[in-house]
């Protein structure tokens, strides 16, 4: 199958299978969930088909003790509430790893109808859409993690950091900006029928998953356009107000609909720094793409696509814990994206031409003020080898990172 890759879930989800007896697999739907967890199960089973949804609403307990072995899959596991007590129960007394292993597109924990959470019990990751290197079936990177380690930026240092040895080619980032990373989609060689897949997907997002979490009398059409205006101002701090003016949305049922959206992996909140507020991305490019109706510019395309591929170095790999932010003030400073680490703080500029204006040179500054000990990424389109400006600035070909 031709979008089949090793997902970079890989030895994470490895490590967790040999700790404990409940392992989650979350996320966006279609993110290639089933297909990862089905290449190592024992025994598959999904709540989408009736009988086995039936068997484990009518009697849990019989159908947990039936159904357990090393790696037995329950996907979609959130369809039934009652099975969760029956999990709990049964791992308290049945220790042994890897028994059973629940996936879905939804956290089960949103659900008001499940009220086991099985805290303490289970150990969980989420499956991200693919990133350009899984694309490539190149091996998960850590260049961030190797910048956030550096004392300061120097020649001899950064000699390994050139796209052309080290990096995934960057015309693959390129593409990535106009197929994202679902599976089952992004392969699809026809653009229309890409958007076409993509189009009922959403359509399902919002009309099944969004309504296990959330009571609303929006109609699909109303949530879409909803969806919609999100993409449209991917990089701008959210306003209720805005949302209310143009769409006439209370503020109240945006924050219902934006804890929702979360719940059913189809959007991420990122603080802001310097300001007030948050912004609020997209799960996939290809939704951004699609929903925002080419509203953004490639150079934003570029930074919420950096975002996407930047994040699975982290929420792979437990080691290290990281926030994603942006950073604005009053005064005029703009950083698009931050990120902050128990190692230490990176900003991150995309630039538009060979030097850097006036106004990119002024908000690194500032941020490098307002994080000490931070360090700054200017990163281009264009291909070439990382470029030294000073100890605590560097610009580089966005794809040397992926």
């Amino acid at each position: 199958m031709p979008h089949v890759r090793k997902r970079h879930l890989t030895d994470r989800f490895e490590k967790l299978c040999r700790f404990s007896p409940l392992v989650g697999v979350f996320g966006h739907r279609q993110s290639g969930k089933t297909t990862f967890v089905e290449s190592s199960a024992k025994r598959y089973l999904t709540f989408d088909r009736e009988r086995d949804l039936s068997e484990a609403q009518q009697d849990p307990e019989a159908f947990i003790s039936r159904n357990h072995s090393i790696r037995t899959v329950i996907d979609e596991c959130q369809l039934a509430p009652k099975i969760f007590p029956a999990l709990k129960e049964w791992v308290r007394t049945h220790k042994k790893p890897g028994q059973f292993v629940l996936t879905g597109s939804v956290r089960f924990t949103s659900r008001k109808a499940i009220r086991e959470s099985l805290t303490g019990r289970i150990v969980s990751s989420e499956m991200l859409p693919m990133n350009v290197s899984e694309i490539l079936e190149r091996p998960l990177s850590h260049s961030l993690i190797r910048l956030l380690e550096c004392k300061d930026f120097n020649r001899h240092d950064l000699s390994s950091l050139h796209a052309r040895h080290f990096a995934p080619h960057l015309s693959s980032f390129k593409k990535y900006l106009s197929t994202g990373g679902l599976p089952g989609i992004c392969f699809v060689r026809d653009s229309g029928t890409r958007s076409d897949y993509l189009r009922t997907l959403i359509d399902l997002i919002l009309d099944r998953d969004l309504r296990q979490v959330a009571v609303t009398s929006l109609s699909l059409e109303a949530l879409r356009r909803y969806l919609t205006w999100i993409a449209q101002n991917a990089l701008k701090p959210y306003s209720y107000a805005a949302v209310k003016r143009s769409l006439g949305l209370a503020e109240q049922t945006q924050k219902k609909l934006l804890n929702a959206f979360e719940s059913i992996y189809l959007i991420r909140r990122l603080k802001r720094y310097g300001s007030k507020g948050e912004i609020v991305l997209l799960e996939d490019q290809l939704e951004e793409l699609l929903l925002s109706e080419k509203a953004l510019s490639v150079h934003d395309q570029a930074i919420t696509a950096f975002y996407r591929n930047a994040r699975t170095q982290f929420i792979y790999r437990s080691e290290t814990q990281c926030e994603f932010f942006q950073y604005q003030t009053r005064g005029g400073a703009y950083v698009p994206l931050g990120l902050k680490t128990d190692l230490g703080v990176l900003g991150f500029i995309f630039v538009r031409g060979a030097g850097l204006e006036l106004s990119e040179k002024r908000s690194a500054e500032s941020f490098l003020r307002a994080f000490p000990g931070a360090k700054m990424l200017f990163l281009t389109l264009e291909p070439g080898p990382a470029e030294v400006l000073n100890v605590d600035m560097l610009k580089l070909t966005v794809s040397t990172l992926l």
